[in-house]
Protein backbone atom coordinates (compact mmCIF):
# COMPACT_ATOMS: atom_id res chain seq x y z
CA UNK A 1 0.00 0.00 0.00
CA UNK A 2 1.73 3.88 -1.00
CA UNK A 3 1.45 6.03 1.44
CA UNK A 4 -0.04 9.61 1.10
CA UNK A 5 2.99 11.13 0.01
CA UNK A 6 3.59 8.74 -2.56
CA UNK A 7 0.35 8.89 -3.81
CA UNK A 8 0.22 12.54 -3.64
CA UNK A 9 3.95 12.14 -6.30
CA UNK A 10 2.37 10.05 -8.02
CA UNK A 11 -0.15 12.42 -8.99
CA UNK A 12 1.56 15.41 -9.53
CA UNK A 13 3.74 13.50 -12.29
CA UNK A 14 0.60 12.22 -13.76
CA UNK A 15 -1.30 15.28 -14.17
CA UNK A 16 2.49 17.45 -14.64
CA UNK A 17 4.90 15.80 -16.05
CA UNK A 18 5.72 16.06 -19.99
CA UNK A 19 8.09 14.69 -22.32
CA UNK A 20 7.67 16.68 -24.90
CA UNK A 21 11.09 17.45 -26.82
CA UNK A 22 11.95 14.62 -29.05
CA UNK A 23 13.70 16.82 -32.46
CA UNK A 24 13.53 13.27 -34.13
CA UNK A 25 9.78 13.55 -34.46
CA UNK A 26 9.73 17.22 -34.65
CA UNK A 27 8.36 17.64 -31.26
CA UNK A 28 9.32 21.11 -29.88
CA UNK A 29 7.37 21.41 -27.05
CA UNK A 30 9.35 21.61 -23.74
CA UNK A 31 9.70 19.11 -21.16
CA UNK A 32 8.31 19.17 -17.64
CA UNK A 33 9.35 17.29 -14.34
CA UNK A 34 8.35 17.65 -10.43
CA UNK A 35 11.68 18.86 -9.14
CA UNK A 36 10.61 19.52 -5.69
CA UNK A 37 7.78 18.93 -3.07
CA UNK A 38 6.79 19.71 0.35
CA UNK A 39 3.79 18.49 2.15
CA UNK A 40 1.84 19.16 4.84
CA UNK A 41 -1.30 18.69 6.70
CA UNK A 42 -4.38 20.47 5.92
CA UNK A 43 -5.50 22.22 8.73
CA UNK A 44 -6.94 25.64 9.39
CA UNK A 45 -5.40 26.74 12.40
CA UNK A 46 -3.17 29.77 12.93
CA UNK A 47 0.20 27.99 13.20
CA UNK A 48 -0.39 27.55 8.86
CA UNK A 49 -2.67 29.80 8.14
CA UNK A 50 -0.28 31.80 5.87
CA UNK A 51 -0.78 28.42 2.95
CA UNK A 52 -4.31 28.47 3.47
CA UNK A 53 -5.89 30.23 -0.04
CA UNK A 54 -8.14 31.97 1.81
CA UNK A 55 -8.17 34.13 5.20
CA UNK A 56 -9.24 32.35 8.17
CA UNK A 57 -12.00 34.92 9.05
CA UNK A 58 -13.04 35.26 5.24
CA UNK A 59 -16.11 33.48 5.86
CA UNK A 60 -17.27 33.41 1.74
CA UNK A 61 -13.71 32.60 0.42
CA UNK A 62 -13.65 29.91 2.39
CA UNK A 63 -17.09 28.27 1.68
CA UNK A 64 -16.41 29.21 -2.25
CA UNK A 65 -12.52 27.11 -1.96
CA UNK A 66 -14.20 24.41 0.49
CA UNK A 67 -16.97 23.50 -2.37
CA UNK A 68 -14.85 21.49 -3.93
CA UNK A 69 -14.15 19.72 -1.31
CA UNK A 70 -11.76 19.54 2.02
CA UNK A 71 -8.47 18.97 1.47
CA UNK A 72 -6.43 16.93 3.85
CA UNK A 73 -2.72 18.29 2.36
CA UNK A 74 -1.26 21.40 1.37
CA UNK A 75 1.79 20.90 -1.19
CA UNK A 76 4.17 23.21 -2.15
CA UNK A 77 5.46 22.04 -5.47
CA UNK A 78 8.21 23.72 -7.93
CA UNK A 79 8.54 22.87 -11.50
CA UNK A 80 10.89 22.82 -13.81
CA UNK A 81 11.83 23.03 -18.05
CA UNK A 82 14.24 22.39 -20.19
CA UNK A 83 13.71 22.05 -24.75
CA UNK A 84 15.80 22.63 -27.71
CA UNK A 85 17.54 25.73 -26.27
CA UNK A 86 18.37 23.74 -22.92
CA UNK A 87 17.63 23.96 -19.18
CA UNK A 88 15.34 26.82 -18.67
CA UNK A 89 16.79 28.79 -15.81
CA UNK A 90 13.19 30.01 -14.40
CA UNK A 91 11.56 27.74 -11.41
CA UNK A 92 8.02 28.03 -10.99
CA UNK A 93 6.36 26.95 -7.47
CA UNK A 94 2.94 26.97 -6.61
CA UNK A 95 0.61 26.04 -3.59
CA UNK A 96 -1.75 23.26 -4.27
CA UNK A 97 -4.64 21.24 -2.16
CA UNK A 98 -4.97 17.34 -2.09
CA UNK A 99 -7.60 15.17 -1.02
CA UNK A 100 -6.49 11.73 -0.19
CA UNK A 101 -7.98 8.91 0.66
CA UNK A 102 -5.44 5.84 1.57
CA UNK A 103 -7.66 3.23 1.52
CA UNK A 104 -9.33 4.16 -1.60
CA UNK A 105 -5.31 4.67 -2.86
CA UNK A 106 -6.32 7.78 -4.42
CA UNK A 107 -4.83 11.27 -4.34
CA UNK A 108 -7.23 14.14 -6.50
CA UNK A 109 -5.82 17.88 -6.73
CA UNK A 110 -9.10 20.42 -5.46
CA UNK A 111 -7.30 23.44 -6.22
Amino acid sequence: MKTENELILERLKEEFERNGYNPGLQMLDDNVWVMTVAVIPFEEKLKVAEFLPYSLDDVTLRESYLSQGKPTHIVRVVFRTNGSYSLCEYVDGTDLYFSVDQKKQEANCLV
